[in-house]
């Protein structure tokens, strides 16, 4: 079994012992199961997932750090929401919000944070996909 404490600034989120984990990380899709050599790795704006003996749960996850060191896991993001708490609504409020900060940057508005705007609707996106 992995135990498994999830972060988000400020507080742990969750903990939970899991029998596999499966992250979205700027190399692809990685899986960890028990007895798993160390690792530390950047995880990308995209879909977690943790299999436990009793459920399996998804979650959508703002990018963050993944920690692996004997069957123990951490997990630190800013943001991570279970797929049943995700508030479709709102991520499209935030989806169209950014879209707008894009359009407004492509026509010179030196104010608009590109890069900014551009995570902001890849977030929101990504929340909107998680099935």
């Amino acid at each position: 079994m992995l135990d498994v404490e999830l972060y988000v600034p400020g507080k742990i989120a969750d903990t939970v012992k899991a029998e596999s984990i499966y992250v979205d990380t700027l190399i692809g899709k990685i899986g960890i199961l028990p007895a798993h050599m160390k690792l530390l790795t950047v995880i990308d704006i995209g879909k977690m997932e943790w299999e436990t003996k009793s459920k399996s749960e998804v979650f959508a996850i703002a990018g963050g750090l993944l920690k692996v060191q004997d069957n123990r896991v951490e997990i630190y993001s800013s943001a991570v929401e279970k797929k049943d708490d995700i508030d479709k609504k709102r991520a499209k409020k935030a989806k169209e919000r950014a879209q707008d900060y894009i359009r407004k940057a492509e026509k010179g508005d030196k104010k608009i944070d590109v890069t900014r705007a551009k995570a902001a609707l890849s977030r929101a996106v990504n929340r909107l996909e998680i099935e």
